[in-house]
């Protein structure tokens, strides 16, 4: 999902959200998620945010969906500022290691939060949902599509 030239629907010809403020993005991509991750959690996860946003949305799917805050990990270079402040409001087990990744490419029930890391070159063929929030770059949008298109070998 991409909030560039959002509507509520979704639909053509549905008015458009204005999603000019910080709270109003948050707010819209955690209500989204919240109504489209499988409760439980059914499968691995990513989401490209943009980095200020990142510690707002993992505080905000903390509230509106509970039951995700064991799946979620932020996944950051460790000079990374907004590492620091998830850290600071989550604790150090917020923040993914390889391990990490290595569960979300076999399949299992994780949700990375990131800033730009693995949008290339990621092989996570069981991944089920990708989320990017607004952006004006078609090239983003494609690559984070590619995540959710690779063929799974059985």
């Amino acid at each position: 999902m991409n909030l560039q030239n959002a509507r509520v629907g979704f639909n053509e010809g549905d008015d458009e959200v204005d999603l000019t403020e910080k709270e109003q993005v948050i707010n819209f991509m955690a209500d989204f998620m919240k109504d489209q991750i499988g409760n439980p959690l059914d499968g691995p996860a990513i989401c490209f945010f943009n980095a200020t946003i990142i510690p707002d949305m993992v505080e905000s799917l903390f509230t509106k969906r509970p039951d995700l805050k064991p799946s979620i990990k932020v996944l950051a270079s460790e000079s990374a500022y907004f590492a620091d402040k998830c850290r600071e409001m989550f604790g150090d087990s917020i923040l993914a290691t390889d391990e990490d990744i290595q569960r979300l490419k076999r399949g299992e029930k994780i949700l990375l939060i990131s800033r730009q890391k693995l949008l290339v070159g990621l092989n996570a063929p069981f991944l089920r949902y990708c989320f990017i929030s607004p952006t004006n770059s078609k090239i983003i949008i494609m690559q984070g599509i590619g995540r959710l298109m690779r063929p799974v070998t059985n």
